[in-house]
């Protein structure tokens, strides 16, 4: 058992250790210096932390919470070039909203509806919805882009039943990739903890998407119930509550990000989830509980603060057919609040 460092390899060595010193208090001191100073004058500079590898990079469209996603497949091709070019090992597309494209747009104006004809002919009821994006996986196989060696197996898709299919209950997805050592690497995994889906939920999958439309007829009743809360929640907020909330809604997925005004509303979005849950039954998820602004669920590390345009969202789902009976709750509860008139509730 080795208990020093060989020779050439510590800080005591003549190696390439000291070199390294040397080459960093030079670049340090004719920089002007970074030094680190105590009472028995200056020392030598910090070491800067060299950057780490990018192992993955997440793409998420349809994107959840906002409901946005892409105007057309070359905008998503350019998001996965750069994430490449960045030097990511692998970029995973997360695609679980995707086949839930709705006339008309968000209504945040992110994007526009003029697609490249790349994705397929999404048809709901008796109007044709917005073309959806292809997956990413099948993008990078076909686009000369991503002919460079080695460049199509780092996309990775994913997909799965419980959003566009409204079968969460089944627990089925899958990964979508040309990269075969990945696939192996996660069925590895797999045998190594769940080992398998369960059989009926298997079954219940074949059933669901067997049949020939069946995919699709699954996608335009998914589409229908989001059409459907959506204007009745446009109703909620826009016709009734606007003295409280701003509404957008999404433009591809089953959920939507309101927001408070919490000025008029005299309470913070985190109180008005609170008492949302506790006295009407109804709940709400808060932008702070996605965390990673400045310190949040997502770690310690991130930007000063939130930018401006989260605060005071909330997620709202838009997936169940009794969202009207949440929202006739919701109101009764604002109308308590209104009639407290006990200023903020902080």
């Amino acid at each position: 058992m080795r208990t020093s460092p060989p020779e050439g390899d510590g800080d005591d060595g003549d190696g390439d250790g000291d070199e390294e010193e040397k080459a960093e208090e030079q670049e340090g001191e004719g920089a002007g210096g970074d030094e680190r100073r105590d009472e028995k004058g200056p020392r030598r500079p910090r070491r800067r932390p060299r950057p780490a590898a990018l192992r993955l990079a997440v793409l998420n469209f349809p994107h959840n919470p906002t409901g946005c996603t892409l105007a057309s497949a070359a905008l998503l091709e350019r998001a996965l070039a750069l994430c490449l070019d960045k030097g990511a090992l692998h970029v995973l597309s997360d695609e679980m909203y995707r086949g839930l494209q709705r006339s008309g747009g968000c209504g945040c104006g992110c994007s526009s509806r003029d697609g490249d004809g790349d994705g397929d002919d999404d048809r709901g009821g008796k109007e044709a919805s917005p073309r959806s994006l292809p997956t990413a996986a099948a993008l990078a196989a076909s686009r000369p882009a991503f002919a460079a060696e080695g460049r199509r197996e780092r996309v990775v898709s994913l997909g799965g039943l419980s959003k566009w299919g409204g079968a969460p209950g089944l627990r089925v997805g899958w990964l979508a990739t040309k990269d075969r050592a990945l696939l192996g690497s996660v069925g590895s995994l797999r045998d190594h903890t769940t080992i398998c889906n369960s059989a009926p939920s298997e079954a219940l999958a074949l059933a669901a998407m067997g049949s020939p439309g069946a995919a699709e007829r699954l996608r335009a009743r998914g589409r229908a119930i989001v059409n459907g809360n959506v204007a009745a929640a446009r109703s909620f907020f826009e016709r009734s509550n606007a003295d409280f909330f701003e509404f957008y809604a999404p433009e591809a997925s089953t959920t939507c990000l309101p927001r408070l005004r919490t000025e008029s509303a005299g309470m913070s979005v985190e109180e008005l989830c609170r008492r949302a849950r506790e006295k009407a039954g109804v709940l709400l998820l808060p932008w702070s509980a996605f965390g990673g602004f400045g310190g949040g669920a997502l770690g310690k590390k991130g930007p000063p603060g939130p930018p401006a345009w989260i605060e005071g969202r909330f997620r709202l789902g838009l997936g169940r057919r009794d969202l009207p009976a949440a929202l006739e709750a919701l109101g009764k509860l604002l109308e308590k609040v209104r009639g407290e008139g006990k200023g903020p509730l902080l």
